[in-house]
């Protein structure tokens, strides 16, 4: 089975990029989609006999480099973490196949749009079912290119092609991290496997901390935390079907899979990792505080999906590593959710994206609102929808003293700033009217079944998941265990949020006092900015870099000395070498003879000695 898995992503690929012209855009349609289906069914199998079992499998399959001192192999793991990710993996990537056969069947190149989907599934199951280091790189960097493929699939568009290229480059620096680390590790155990992690403190604890922080690194990049975050707004220039997979339920959750896969690391180092969790908490309310204010419908659940990022990687600071999990797969049906009702949206609405171009579409497309309202609603934490299960949770221990408290204010502060947005959403899209008259050329109708059927499943995903995995996933802390004022505080900022959201959007007094206001013209500018991020990195630091790179390395370097010194060198020596030779050159017959005869006795010599 465990093969099985690997290997149907991997022949989808190969079918739709090798056959796609022969089975045209139906065929790869339909290939790729009931591929990935049947992956969806075998890891849910999986599922129960690894995950809720908690049993361990591990394959060896063969031996990838073999020598004296250096060692790997190629082998998968199946346990209690690598299953429950499968699930998530297959079941998003099944859905959003099923989706794409709808929502691009006119583009001409779906069958490429098919590959690429698989390939990415292939990669990511690879990374989560890698017995080692260097295996789980594989599928690091596979997830990362086929990312950038997806994000220039329409490579017809600059703005496409420059998000990829941003994607591709930013998350270098965590890849660079995790190399470093990689060579770390094999310098001071001599293994990759994530069982032997734990043995590094035997060796040195001092390492033990590099290695810690260079996981973290890597983990920044690819789950999009401050700092490293920038490339994941701009990724939404791809295809819907890909914000939905790529960037909201999978890929970018590769990093926190990582610290999880690597949690005996970190509960052993003698010094408490409060920079997590102060990671993480910042994230979040950065993120936040910056979806409050886009405009863009994809730019704002972009901006909620590195805020709950925020919260796993903060769970993970806080010393919970199932609680942490357990968030990262509520979070992923209705981040998919959100998305791929956004794109019905868009669709519907000829491609615009602007929530100020939209309104009272509740009667037209009433599933996608459905949707949006669902996935608003567990995406707050509102109680017993799928959300509240393990924000909340993460919330309230983030109150334990034994944590800086700056955490636990940053982390509640995004809670209300989350119920804001999200009912901006809502309240501008389907309930007000628009702010900027937008008259579409057609009728705005809801999307056909191919769309629905995904939608309505994520619907009830976003609903009851939570619940389920609580008891599979994540074991709860008992209710008394827990100070009931920290176990109503998300829910209280949660009603402020809302309730100051619904207040904003409907009073035209409030509206009036704010806009003239310069001070929030001043705020709302910086955060519409995104903190100035995008800002500092490309007129500050990139400048730098231009600058050491261009006419230092470039210019001084390489044109100045390699170039210049060089080549110059290694002429005029050559020059003088070749007309000492050319002497020999003198025309002179007895001159030739007394070589050859020099040649012959100095090459007799050598032979006989």
């Amino acid at each position: 089975m465990a093969l099985l898995l690997v290997s149907l992503p991997l022949i989808s690929f190969c079918t739709c990029i090798i056959l796609g012209r022969l089975i045209g855009k139906y065929g790869s349609s339909w290939v790729s989609t009931l591929s990935i289906g049947l992956g969806c069914i075998l890891s849910w199998i999986n599922f129960l006999f690894y995950g809720l079992l908690e049993q361990e499998l591990v394959i060896n399959m063969w031996d990838w480099v073999s020598s004296l001192s250096l060692n790997f192999q190629v082998s998968l793991v199946l346990d209690s973490l690598s299953s429950s990710m499968l699930t998530i993996v297959f079941s998003i990537s099944f859905l959003v196949h099923l989706y794409s056969t709808s929502y691009m069947s006119e583009d001409p190149h779906i069958p490429r749009f098919m590959a690429y989907l698989s390939l990415f599934t292939f990669f990511m199951v690879l990374l989560v079912m890698a017995d080692n280091l260097a295996l789980m790189f594989i599928g690091w960097e596979g997830v990362g290119l086929c990312s950038f493929l997806l994000i220039s699939f329409w490579f017809t568009r600059y703005q496409a092609n420059s998000s990829a290229t941003k994607a591709m480059l930013v998350n270098r620096i965590g890849d660079l991290a995790l190399i470093i680390c990689m060579g770390v590790i094999w310098i001071n155990i001599g293994s990759l496997k994530w069982s032997s992690l734990s043995q590094i403190y035997f060796v040195n604890n001092t390492v033990g901390i590099i290695i810690a922080i260079l996981i973290v690194v890597g983990a920044t990049g690819k789950s999009a935390q401050l700092g490293l975050h920038t490339w994941l707004p701009d990724a939404m220039e791809g295809p819907t079907p890909v914000s939905a997979l790529i960037h909201a339920a999978t890929m970018v959750t590769a990093g926190v899979y990582l610290i999880i896969r690597c949690s005996p690391l970190y509960e052993g180092l003698s010094t408490k990792y409060s920079f997590i969790l102060l990671l993480g908490s910042l994230t979040c309310l950065f993120a936040a505080s910056t979806g409050i204010t886009q405009v863009d419908i994809k730019k704002v659940i972009a901006y909620s999906t590195t805020s709950q990022l925020g919260y796993m990687v903060a769970a993970c600071g806080l010393n919970s590593y199932g609680l942490s999990l357990f968030h990262l797969l509520n979070h992923a049906y209705f981040k998919a959710l959100l998305f791929l009702s956004a794109g019905s949206i868009i669709h519907a609405c000829l491609d615009q994206q602007d929530i100020r171009k939209m309104g009272s579409l509740y009667k037209s497309l009433p599933v996608s609102y459905l949707g949006v309202v669902v996935g608003s609603i567990a995406l707050m934490g509102v109680p017993f929808i799928t959300g509240y299960y393990s924000k909340d949770l993460i919330v309230e221990r983030s109150f334990d003293w034994s944590y800086p408290l700056g955490g636990a204010i940053m982390l509640i502060t995004a809670v209300s700033l989350t119920a804001a947005y999200s009912l901006r959403i809502i309240m501008n899209v389907f309930v007000g009217k628009p702010t900027i008259p937008f008259y579409p050329s057609k009728t705005v109708k809801e999307s056909d079944i191919k769309i629905i059927i995904p939608l309505t499943l994520l619907i009830i995903g976003s609903t009851v998941m939570g619940y389920l995995f609580q008891f599979s996933i994540y074991h709860p802390t008992p209710h008394l265990l827990i100070n009931s004022l920290w176990k109503t505080t998300p829910l209280i900022f949660t009603t402020v949020g809302a309730v100051t959201a619904i207040t904003l959007i409907n009073s035209k007094k409030w509206n009036r006092v704010l806009i003239e206001s310069s001070s929030v013209k001043e705020a709302w500018s910086f955060s519409y900015a995104a903190w100035q991020f995008n800002l500092v990195v490309n007129w500050t630091l990139s400048r730098y870099v231009w600058f050491t790179s261009h006419h230092i390395f470039y210019k001084l370097i390489d044109r100045g000395i390699i170039d210049s010194l060089i080549p110059s060198l290694l002429y005029n020596k050559s020059l003088s070498l070749t007309k000492k030779l050319s002497y020999i050159q003198s025309g002179n017959v007895y001159n030739y003879i007394l070589f050859t005869l020099l040649f012959f006795t100095i090459a007799s010599s050598i032979t006989y000695w």
